[in-house]
């Protein structure tokens, strides 16, 4: 039988594709010279936007090779470990889309080429489900669910810890679009099947703080006792800058939820001033930092509410500069802003028109999820909590 054809790549799926990664630019290498839209699941025919991958030719050609000829050695920088290596790289240099990228090519060169197990796999495909619910794209989203974790939940070889940690990332995701009941339900489960080990100070910090986050925001901030001491206690695990503006955007949405926008500006304040001259200039592009791209957006975000909202017209021209940069890295990094709960802006009339809001309402919102994601979400996290 005549191999099939290789399907042409049609032009609305080209915009998608260079709107989500910037470009043509190899996922492994981030350069724009000689590079290819990679397959990821072999089929040429298969060209959506969700198979596609933008690759350097000579990788995609050592791709091919190792696929019909199995003696040929796949190149040591596609090694899945390698590559995922890359990939943390990327997203610290600020390009979540980039690491997306690196890490889903990474998930079917072990699982297609390499032969994993799937236990083996459980690794990258929590960290696939990091990068892609950073770098928000629904239908990319849907796509991990259906073809890369599904499979993995309904085989029945994932152990419980593993379950723990891709249900941890599904929390995360729930508590980014605002639903914190269902992720405080997650957290709660992965507290059994993957107890963080008391040793990984930066990974217990950052579980403390989304867990309590969540918990929160699902009893309407009535246990921020709880969430403080939750907090201070993350904080002298973990002293790193990134965890410090985490904890901090996660205090002021909490005050600005709870009508203290006072208390919301002087917490982010001093973080305003600090990152608006290490990161922002007036004519180039964001610096990166050692905090994401997402914690430095937000504390922009929360910071020009806050300013208005606790010193009126006195806070016009700091809110504004802050609303300005948030909009810039938002944009430049393809991220989304978050969201405490569904339609926490819309009461804010005065934001809008004292700040200019309109050019930041034009960013896509992390509001509620589509409805099929939601379903899709819902059933995954009910097979890994179920024992195999």
């Amino acid at each position: 039988m005549a191999p099939q054809r290789r399907k042409p790549i049609s032009p609305q799926v080209l915009r998608q594709l260079h709107e989500y990664y910037g470009g043509k630019r190899c996922v492994v290498l981030n350069e724009p010279m000689s590079v290819d839209w990679h397959h990821l699941d072999d089929d040429d025919t298969n060209s959506t936007f969700e198979n596609l991958v933008p690759l350097s030719r000579d990788f995609n050609l050592n791709l091919r090779d190792v696929r019909d000829h199995p003696d040929t050695p796949l190149d040591p920088r596609l090694d899945p470990e390698i590559l995922l290596a890359r990939a943390r790289l990327h997203f610290a240099a600020w390009e979540p889309a980039l690491a997306y990228g690196a890490a889903r090519l990474a998930k079917f060169i072990a699982s297609q080429y390499l032969h994993w197990e799937i236990e083996r796999l459980a690794g990258l495909l929590s960290a696939v489900l990091y990068f892609v619910r950073t770098r928000t794209n629904y239908h990319l989203i849907q796509d991990v669910i259906m073809r890369d974790l599904m499979p993995a939940a309904t085989s029945g070889r994932l152990s419980a810890r593993s379950r723990g940690a891709i249900l941890r990332e599904l929390a995360n995701l729930l508590a980014d679009h605002g639903y914190a009941n269902e992720a405080l339900q997650l957290y709660c489960i992965v507290d059994v099947l993957q107890p963080v080990n008391p040793s990984d100070a930066r990974d217990l910090a950052a579980f403390l703080r989304r867990k309590y986050m969540a918990f929160g925001a699902a009893s309407g901030w009535s246990h921020q006792r709880e969430a403080e001491a939750a907090y201070r206690d993350a904080l002298a695990m973990d002293g790193g800058e990134n965890l410090k503006v985490s904890v901090a955007n996660s205090r002021a949405w909490t005050y600005l939820d709870s009508g203290d926008a006072h208390r919301a500006y002087e917490t982010l304040h001093p973080l305003f001033v600090r990152y608006r001259r290490t990161v922002f200039s007036p004519t180039g592009a964001p610096k990166p930092v050692n905090v994401t791209a997402w914690n430095i957006a937000e504390l922009m975000h929360g910071f020009a509410i806050a300013s208005f909202a606790a010193k009126g017209k006195a806070g016009l021209a700091l809110g504004r500069q802050a609303f300005r940069n948030s909009t810039r890295l938002f944009t430049q990094c393809g991220l989304r802003p978050y969201v405490v709960r569904s339609g926490y802006l819309d009461v804010d009339a005065n934001v809008r028109g004292q700040y200019e809001y309109l050019e930041h309402e034009k960013l896509p919102s992390r509001g509620p999820l589509p409805t099929q994601l939601a379903k899709l979400i819902n059933m995954l996290s009910q097979k890994l909590s179920e024992d195999p």
